[in-house]
């Protein structure tokens, strides 16, 4: 047990600038470090959470987009599904590509121009009965366009011009020819 005396001695070495007087003011400076590391962390915190949350808002906004875009490929998938079914739905019909087309009737080269040879045509096709073949009878190219473009057979023919067409595919995607080009109508 302490005694009254010695702490009066502890009271008069404090005083006096003893030793004793050297742990509190340790313990005085540990508190600041210990309150400026604190606040570094919480800094250090902050600034990670509020990186988090833009991070967060930048991928949100960029599935919103890419939500976006699919809902719009869906629908143009379907308008296209749509138009084919219109357009090849009934039996007698008949699908062939732009290239087949030529100019002489010997069978010779493609009448179809550089970007438009991969085209498809729809024609309708001549009753099993007729003994001779009737000329075939054009009704559309499956492209999308507007449809004085798309029903007349010849818009295959002309060269597309970069003011009316857009590019689909372009030279040098799947090859190194102009071949590889193909466009559509614009609308």
């Amino acid at each position: 047990m302490k005694t009254h005396s010695s702490l009066q001695k502890r009271r008069v070495a404090v005083s006096n600038g003893d030793a004793l007087v050297r742990p509190r003011s340790h313990r005085r400076g540990f508190a600041l470090i210990v309150t400026l590391t604190l606040m570094i962390l919480l800094t250090i915190l902050a600034v990670g959470l509020l990186t988090l949350s833009s991070v967060s808002l930048r991928a949100s906004g960029q599935a919103d987009a890419v939500q976006v875009a699919r809902a719009n490929a869906r629908m143009s998938l379907m308008l296209a599904i749509g138009d084919l079914q219109k357009q090849m739905g009934p039996d007698p019909r008949i699908s062939v590509p732009a290239d087949q087309r030529t100019a002489a009737a010997d069978g010779g080269k493609s009448s179809a121009a550089v970007g438009r040879s991969y085209w498809t045509g729809v024609y309708r096709a001549w009753p099993s009965t007729v003994t001779t073949r009737p000329a075939p009878e054009f009704l559309s190219w499956l492209v999308s366009g507007q449809s004085a473009n798309v029903s007349n057979v010849a818009t295959v023919d002309t060269a597309p011009s970069v003011a009316d067409d857009i590019e689909l595919v372009g030279t040098g995607t799947v090859g190194q020819t102009d071949l590889a080009r193909v466009s559509a109508p614009a609308l």
